[in-house]
């Protein structure tokens, strides 16, 4: 089980290209580069059951985590990610510089996807590599699909402490009617996490903890996972958030900080 966030994000500066299927054009596959006007899908139709693009980022990286954005695809469909130390993600001419490979893994190890809730399938590699380039390939896909972004980049593993708090922020404006009730109007009410660490070592705060507040703020989406390995949590827990606030971290002990968090479901 890894508990976490991805942050470092590379595919906004990535350049993304199908290799397999055909891409509807007013929804291209270069909209999986944008995580923040997510609703702005890629949608593809597979050939043969098969699905594959790839993508090339301007120079190579750390990358430790993959995430399939807002998808569609059901249980039964495989992806495959493989990584390039160089800017030539091909598979046949090129099998010397991969340096990560997934191999054929389920989209859906258990559960399946839940109506009303957003899916997203989180990828975390056993240890990070540094990548220039990278294939994503799906297989068994019946139908058309839509896929919202790639996540792709570090992640920061934690042990969150007791009282985490997981719930919605209703935005629907209450109405109110004659008598002293009320209405509240029907809209998607989006998620929202908060949390702390109770005594995370100053290190690690005064570093990765306050790197990610400064490179996420409060505007750059980022995926939040409670549990890697559960794919039955992932339809409800596992979202495409933004800081709602960045709370300083606070001194606790010697050389010990409190690391609170204020996550928002991301939805535009």
């Amino acid at each position: 089980m890894a508990e976490g966030v991805s942050w470092r994000g590379r595919g906004a500066a990535a350049t993304f290209a199908g290799v397999t299927g055909t891409y509807d054009t007013n929804y291209p596959v270069t909209n999986l580069a944008d995580l923040i006007n997510v609703s702005q899908v890629c949608r593809v139709t597979p050939a043969a059951s098969a699905v594959a693009f790839t993508f090339i980022m301007p120079a190579a990286v750390s990358v430790q985590f993959m995430a399939l954005v807002r998808h569609t695809l059901l249980a039964g469909s495989t992806f495959r990610l493989r990584l390039w130390s160089d800017n030539n993600p091909d598979p046949v001419g090129n099998p010397g510089n991969i340096i990560h490979d997934s191999t054929a893994t389920a989209v859906w190890p258990t559960g399946a996807p839940v109506t009303g809730w957003p899916s997203i399938r989180p990828y975390l590699m056993s240890a990070a590599v540094t990548a220039r380039s990278g294939r994503i390939d799906l297989a068994s896909v019946s139908g058309a699909i839509e896929i919202g972004g790639v996540e792709v980049g570090e992640f920061w593993s934690w042990d969150q402490s007791p009282g985490k708090a997981l719930g919605f922020l209703p935005r629907a404006p209450k109405i109110d009617q004659v008598g002293g009730s009320f209405d509240l109007p029907d809209q998607w009410v989006p998620r929202q996490m908060d949390g702390q660490l109770d005594a995370i070592a100053l290190a690690t705060a005064a570093t990765t903890g306050i790197d990610f507040q400064k490179w996420a703020g409060r505007k750059q989406p980022f995926v939040y996972v409670q549990d890697t390995t559960d794919a039955t949590s992932w339809p409800r827990s596992c979202a495409l958030m933004t800081n709602r606030e960045v709370p300083s971290s606070v001194g606790v002990k010697h050389r010990y900080d409190q690391f609170q968090f204020r996550f928002a479901e991301h939805w535009r």
